[in-house]
C-alpha cells in the first residue's frame, strides 16, 4: 500500500482507508514555485522600467478619485499577490482535482488574467498607460500560469 500521492494505484487516506484513485497532479515544488515568481518580479520590472524610464509613459491612474503613480515598488508587491494566491491556487487543486489539475488550473489562470485586465481597462488613464498595464499583467501572467501548473517539474 502506497502513501505516495501522486501514484496511480491504491493509497492510503488520512482516515486509514485504501482508495484506488487516480494520480494526482503534483503541485509545483517550492523551489519552482519560488523560481516562478522571481522571474515574474524581474520580467515585470523589467517591462516598469522599459515604460516608465525609457519610454518617459506616465504611468499614473485614478485610484479612489485620487492619482496614483505606479512605481516599482507596486509592481512587486502585486507580482508576488498574484503568485502567491496562484501557488495557494495551484496546491489546492493539485489535492482536490487530481489527475484534472492543470488543465482546471489553466482554465482558472486564464479566468483570472481576464478579468485582472478589467482593471487597466477601464482605468480612465492614457492608451499608453494602459497599454503597458495591459502588458503587464500578461507578461506576468506568462510567466506565473506555467511555472505555477501543477504536475509540472520536481516537487523538490
Amino acid at each position: 500500500m502506497s502513501t505516495d500521492p501522486t501514484a496511480s494505484g491504491p493509497t492510503s487516506t488520512p482516515g486509514g482507508t485504501v482508495s484506488a484513485g487516480r494520480p494526482r497532479a503534483a503541485a509545483p515544488g517550492p523551489r519552482r514555485a519560488l523560481l516562478a515568481l522571481l522571474v515574474a518580479v524581474a520580467v515585470a520590472l523589467l517591462v516598469w522600467a522599459v515604460a516608465a524610464l525609457l519610454l518617459d509613459v506616465p504611468l499614473e491612474v485614478a485610484q479612489g478619485g485620487q492619482p496614483m503613480t505606479i512605481g516599482a515598488v507596486p509592481v512587486i508587491i502585486a507580482t508576488l499577490v498574484a503568485g502567491l494566491f496562484g501557488w495557494g491556487v495551484s496546491a489546492l487543486l493539485s489535492r482536490v482535482a487530481g489527475h484534472r489539475a492543470p488543465l482546471v488550473w489553466v482554465v482558472l489562470a486564464v479566468l483570472g488574467t481576464v478579468l485582472s485586465l478589467v482593471g487597466p481597462l477601464t482605468s480612465g488613464g492614457e492608451t499608453s498607460t494602459v497599454t503597458v498595464l495591459v502588458l503587464l499583467h500578461l507578461v506576468v501572467a506568462a510567466v506565473l500560469i506555467p511555472g505555477l501548473r501543477p504536475g509540472s517539474g520536481s516537487r523538490a
